[in-house]
């Protein structure tokens, strides 16, 4: 009888440390998700798999940049410009300010007085039309600009590069064109997706 308690006994503590090994080899929860997140990290299947998202097109503007000239065409070298420095404005005390007055300018270049600033003319500064200069300072951000939408006139809404060139040139729209390079001859009736934008016109703003 005793034999038989101790070989039950021995039976049962044996079961007891298989059951135990057996559930300390199964991995947990968090280290099977540890374990799928590191395979999906090193599957370049899975790395490369395309995304379902297409950013929207944005307007720009083709402004090009001021190329001066590598040699100089004149008998001076003209350093006058490119080295003096502005003086700044003398600081006027409230008391001294007899009136004060903000001034709005509308240069429509159709005038004759206002043609200088729509002549085409190339120097060693770029396109000296007065809307290029403009622009290209703008996108320089050297000059900040401002929305006066809704009538603000009091310079607190500054607009973005790209919201200038939405204004001037509109926003791109996405549309199916023929896929010329797949599909030669148009039999395969074959599309793609083509961003169209306005080309911007200097010669066209008047104003």
């Amino acid at each position: 009888m005793k034999k038989n308690i101790l070989k039950f006994c021995l039976f049962a503590s044996v079961m007891a440390f298989v059951a135990e090994t057996a559930s300390a080899q199964q991995p947990r929860p968090s280290q099977q998700r540890q374990s799928s997140v590191n395979n999906s990290s090193q599957n370049p299947a899975l790395q490369n798999a395309p995304v379902d998202t297409v950013p929207a097109p944005q307007a720009t503007l083709d402004i090009p940049s001021a190329r001066p000239s590598l040699r100089n065409d004149n008998a001076i070298q003209r350093n006058l410009v490119k080295d003096r420095t502005p003086l700044d404005y003398e600081h006027i005390r409230e008391d001294d300010a007899v009136y004060m007055q903000r001034v709005w300018r509308e240069i429509d270049v159709q005038e004759k007085i206002n043609l200088p600033f729509a002549y085409k003319a190339q120097s060693e500064f770029g396109d000296q039309r007065f809307i290029t200069i403009l622009l290209r300072s703008i996108k320089d951000g050297d000059i900040t600009a401002f929305s006066a939408a809704g009538g603000d006139d009091r310079f607190t809404t500054p607009l973005t590069w790209t919201q200038i060139a939405e204004l001037l040139v509109g926003s791109p729209e996405r549309k199916q064109m023929p896929d010329w390079e797949n599909d030669p001859d148009g039999s395969k009736g074959l599309l793609k997706d083509t961003v169209i934008s306005a080309e911007f016109n200097p010669d066209l703003v008047q104003r």
